[in-house]
């Protein structure tokens, strides 16, 4: 639910960190208020963790100050690198039980002695195998340390701490709003989406609106707009591996996010077996009552996070 202070969608990248604030007005419309980038301090962050956050905080505490932001929810998330996310089957069982044998499986990946973390799960499907039933679960646990590094840096710089979530869950938000608001097509059965960043590429499988599995590539955007045949190949391994290892239906349609993804996209069009598109973010100009000016593909991450309240 959004408040009258309305909703914050903040995203942290190594490169630049983009803030999106969000109202809602009378009618069930929105309003942009506010988009607010500056580059990350360099070394801030590495590998999708916070590093050295204190001139993070200082630049963003000033942008919070003079934009009037004290105070307003806001959702921030972290990359798939700082998370454990897998396919775990189990026979059906109370639900304590299957948390227990969650944590037992995530305690395998996060290895370090005494490492907290905090985990959810998701049911993705249940099937009979020898009269037993059972339920395929997607797994998703992150340490509470780097949860905690997040929370601190929102609180520190003035904002208020609404929810954390995992970044490649944006994209879904972003749709599903666009949907919702007749501009953008129905989420399809099966569908990929392909976040392109300045460290590394995440690609994030879908069926409707649950997350399925996520691979991270360790590819960068300008490797790909210099040379698109390594992506090509790292994406038809991720598509060869999520249909034929984990046998999952086919992908109707990819999707590219992230600055530059309309360039990116001219040149992956035509060399994987499945569509790909970009949807245009202006397209949503009416829907905001907003400068088109302002709704530019960089901010497709933070923007989907301040519609997590919205269509969730």
């Amino acid at each position: 639910m959004i408040t009258r202070k309305g909703i914050i969608g903040l995203s942290i990248e190594d490169d630049v960190t983009i803030l999106v604030h969000i109202q809602r007005k009378a009618g069930n419309k929105f309003i942009i208020n506010e988009v607010k980038q500056f580059i990350t301090p360099p070394g801030a962050i590495f590998d999708g963790d916070i590093v050295h956050k204190t001139e993070l905080i200082k630049d963003l505490t000033q942008i919070v100050m003079l934009s009037k932001l004290t105070g307003v929810p806001t959702v921030i998330a972290i990359s798939p690198r700082q998370a454990i996310i897998r396919s775990v089957n189990l026979p059906q069982m109370p639900k304590n039980d299957i948390l227990k044998s969650l944590e037992w499986e995530a305690s395998r990946y996060i290895t370090l002695s005494n490492t907290s973390f905090t985990m959810d799960y998701n049911k993705l499907s249940e099937k009979e195998i020898d009269g037993t039933t059972y339920l395929e679960l997607l797994m998703i646990a992150a340490k509470n340390g780097v949860l905690q590094k997040f929370s601190s840096l929102v609180k520190k710089s003035g904002l208020k701490i609404k929810s954390i979530d995992l970044e490649v869950m944006a994209y879904l938000y972003l749709r599903k709003f666009a949907y919702l608001n007749n501009v953008w097509s129905e989420l399809e059965k099966a569908w990929t989406s392909v976040a392109i960043g300045n460290s590394c590429t995440s690609v994030s499988f879908f069926q409707r609106d649950v997350l399925q599995f996520v691979h991270t590539i360790p590819i960068k955007k300008n490797n790909i707009i210099n040379n698109e045949e390594e992506i090509i190949r790292e994406l038809q391994r991720s598509l060869n591996y999520y249909h034929n290892q984990i046998k999952k239906e086919k992908t109707q349609a990819i999707y590219i996010w992230g600055k530059d993804a309309e360039k990116i996209l001219s040149r992956l069009q035509g060399k994987l077996e499945f569509p790909i598109y970009n949807l245009k973010l202006s397209l949503l100009n009416n829907v905001f009552e907003t400068s088109e000016s302002l709704l530019k593909d960089e901010i497709a991450y933070a923007l989907g996070l301040s519609l997590r309240e919205v269509v969730s």
